[in-house]
């Protein structure tokens, strides 16, 4: 364990306040360099984050030459369970967080909590993120077929986002945020039976250049995905002619 995040946990151990502490950011991701900061959601009881609240001081940035930087944010129960009642974005730094401290089983309680919630939420919105991505293709085809590059492109990088949404809502996983997203990807291609890297292709691919003949064969793949988890489109047979599209090689 690195001695500068040894020495908070210390601190939190032995302060009568302190409930415990969660570890997020690169850190937790493990994508730090050896200068990243210690990102710390610092977990006090409610008394102790009032007077912070009054006082200014539920953020704290410590700052020591040659040691990687300590960015704190003091947090309480009842703020942990106000996330898991409502998913926003905050909830993608709890559900990547790291306990590393907790001192009487609450605080793990509640991120369970957060991330369960998130993840229940995240399942429900995949009908409305994958019509999203069906609605991006369609409009990305069309205007591939029409020449128009720059609508092209654009629907095809939108498409990508709504896939995000889609292939971890079916895991019941709230997305993380997209510079964690790498390091996260291996799981989902694992229980959904893509070959590995695969995803990160598609959405490298979608972002590069939109391909419209790339688009039609991941539209197919994720078609049948949903299909078997039983998300069946309700697009009847509009998709069809856009799928049987050809479109030159080089684009």
């Amino acid at each position: 364990m690195d001695a500068r995040l040894a020495e908070v946990m210390d601190e939190a151990a032995v302060d009568p306040a302190s409930l415990g502490l969660l570890l997020h950011g690169s850190r937790a991701s493990g994508m730090n360099r050896d200068d990243s900061d210690f990102d710390l959601i610092w977990i006090v009881d409610e008394g102790s984050y009032e007077r912070r609240k009054e006082e200014g001081t539920l953020h704290q940035r410590r700052e020591e030459a040659g040691v990687p930087n300590l960015d704190i944010l003091y947090q309480s129960p009842e703020g942990l369970r106000r996330h898991a009642e409502n998913p926003g974005w905050p909830t993608a730094t709890y559900c990547g967080a790291q306990i590393v401290l907790d001192k009487t089983g609450e605080v793990s309680d509640l991120v369970r909590r957060i991330v369960r919630r998130a993840g229940d939420q995240a399942w429900a919105t995949v009908p409305e993120a994958y019509d999203s991505y069906l609605n991006r293709f369609v409009r990305s085809i069309k205007s591939w077929r029409r020449g128009d590059l720059l609508g092209a492109r654009l629907h095809a990088a939108g498409s990508a986002l709504d896939l995000v949404r889609v292939l971890f809502g079916l895991e019941r996983r709230w997305p993380p945020y997209y510079d964690q997203l790498g390091g996260r990807l291996e799981a989902v291609e694992e229980a959904q039976g893509w070959r590995r890297g695969f995803i990160e292709h598609a959405l490298l691919r979608l972002l590069a250049s939109g391909d419209p003949g790339f688009q039609q064969e991941l539209e197919q793949q994720v078609e049948d995905l949903l299909a078997r988890r039983g998300f069946d489109h309700e697009w009847g047979g509009d998709l069809a002619p856009l799928k049987a599209l050809r479109f030159e090689e080089d684009l």
